[in-house]
């Protein structure tokens, strides 16, 4: 078998050795003999406790389950097992299990794997690194990778007090990074072969691995995550709810009684609310995450299997979020809850192509109350045709004294909201 000479490159390695495992039956196609090849010279490269060029890195995106700006604490899965990434690797459970022991607090958290200055490092080494379970991913996850077997937990702190350690918090508690990947040596390694995208491939099977940082990145290579999430610096009161969920017509009916029955099946709450079980809500208290009654703004249900974000769902929710019935105690993570609405109206209207859709607290509300709440009635039947109410409204508008100030936002909430509890009445009526 080849061996690197000194001072060879990996490029130059891996070009004599492919035909050397291609020629003595080492390796049966090119794509195993360069899996090989790259796995000798990372062999025959290793250092001992240092970290180097030679080490190799693996991206996911971010799954950031907490984020506590008080603490400046991010908790997140950086690895998922079980799957077959961009790399056509799969990491299987137990990979790290050896490294967590033995080198967990030597482990960095860098800023994308840059080592050129001390300012790279944006957080403490981890305050807790450990192997998770298949239950323990959210239902997002599993919904969209369902042959996940786990992932890598990282409860990180990072430096708040400088600005690098502040400005990596903000960015993957908002989501404007959502990318993790971690440096590693591969202790063992074999390969197999595997289906993917309908083709079979050789993959390699990373069984053990040595770990020396993970980093913030701007882009992944196992897409098998995203963040569900953000801890307010009160301490206990928690935006969530998952931000890439798949999205259902929007001319689907929404009940969030038995919505929330069915998310309670797919996620594994039937006892007790499980950590992907917020995936499924926009707000719950962080102080009390075992109790049901801490979950509010339901935005999901079941299609087909999958967790999906029902857009009559998000109507409902920014309505509540501006005022309607009551409105909602969100302790001080309005803006947040907020935030998250927003970014499916966004996504709703590039989906469904109007731009009419925008969240409520973003646009003018420039329409005649009384007219678009009697063309909701009419529609069902309980009002007089819309026409005759635009006749009337011209007369008065004659009669008309000093201008109106326009409706607020609750209010056009309360509309959209109206609209949704007749169809639910009428839904009720029809099963009776």
């Amino acid at each position: 078998m080849p061996t690197p000479n000194e001072d060879e490159s990996r490029d130059d390695f891996v070009s004599r050795c492919i035909p050397i495992v291609l020629g003595d039956g080492t390796a049966e196609d090119q794509d195993q003999a360069v899996a090989i090849c790259n796995s000798m010279w990372e062999e025959a490269n290793k250092e001992q406790g240092k970290m180097s060029d030679k080490m190799e890195h693996k991206t996911v995106s971010g799954f950031v389950t907490k984020a506590d700006e008080a603490q400046g604490i991010i908790e997140c899965f950086f690895a998922i097992f079980g799957n077959i990434d961009q790399g056509d690797d799969i990491i299987h459970p137990g990979a790290f299990t050896k490294t967590f022991a033995e080198r967990g607090g030597k482990v960095k958290v860098l800023d994308a794997h840059r080592t050129d200055s001390i300012m790279r490092a944006i957080a403490k080494p981890p305050l807790m690194l450990r192997e998770a379970r298949r239950e323990e991913l959210p239902a997002e996850l599993l919904t969209k990778h369902p042959d996940a077997a786990g992932g890598a937990f990282a409860k990180v702190q990072m430096l708040m007090d400088t600005p690098e350690g502040r400005g990596a918090f903000i960015r993957l508690r908002d989501k404007a990074v959502d990318e993790w990947s971690f440096g590693y040596d591969v202790l063992d390694v074999d390969f197999s072969q595997a289906m993917k995208d309908g083709k079979e491939i050789t993959v390699r099977n990373l069984r053990t691995l040595k770990l020396y940082e993970i980093s913030a990145v701007l882009f992944g290579m196992n897409e098998a995550t995203t963040t569900v999430s953000a801890k307010a610096d009160d301490g206990d009161k928690t935006a969530s709810g998952a931000t890439n969920l798949p999205i259902a017509d929007r001319a689907r009916a929404w009940d969030a009684t038995a919505a929330v029955k069915r998310v309670r099946t797919l996620t594994g709450s039937a006892e007790a609310p499980s950590r992907s079980y917020r995936t499924a809500f926009f707000w719950y208290a962080g102080d009390e995450p075992d109790s049901f009654g801490s979950y509010k703004l339901p935005f999901c249900d079941i299609i087909d299997g999958k967790l999906t974000a029902i857009p009559r769902g998000i109507f409902a929710a920014a309505a509540v979020m501006q005022g309607a019935r009551g409105g909602a105690d969100v302790g001080g993570d309005t803006e947040a809850v907020k935030g998250r609405i927003a970014g499916y109206y966004g996504r709703m209207r590039r989906q469904f192509d109007d731009d009419s859709i925008v969240a409520p607290w973003n646009k003018a509300a420039d329409v005649d109350i009384e007219v678009q709440i009697l063309e909701i009635l009419a529609k069902h039947g309980y009002a007089p045709a819309i026409s005759q109410v635009a006749t009337d409204n011209q007369d008065d508008e004659q009669q008309a004294g000093p201008e109106q100030a326009p409706p607020t936002s609750s209010v056009l909430d309360q509309i959209t909201l109206l609209e949704l509890e007749i169809e639910q009445l009428e839904a009720s009526y029809d099963e009776e």
